[in-house]
């Protein structure tokens, strides 16, 4: 099952780094934060206990200036 989540893993979060390690609110092990290694912005966040990945979606902030976030977008 490990290599499963690993193979879904590399899929949707790609090339990444750690970027902080907290414990999983669900069940108790490490839920781990990663980063981009070209850009260093938050991509997602996953926890291979749980099969948990969930990866931050793009969206544009400025109309000139793209940032990742999972928050709802609210026009200044």
């Amino acid at each position: 099952m490990l290599m499963h989540f690993e193979q879904v893993f590399d899929a949707v979060l790609g090339e990444r780094q750690i970027f902080h390690k907290i414990d999983c609110p669900i069940c108790g092990f490490e839920e781990i934060f990663y980063e981009s290694q070209a850009t260093n912005r938050l991509i997602g966040r996953a926890c291979s206990h749980c099969n948990f990945i969930h990866r931050f979606e793009k969206i544009n902030v400025h109309p000139h200036k793209k940032t990742l976030s999972s928050r709802k977008l609210v026009n200044e």
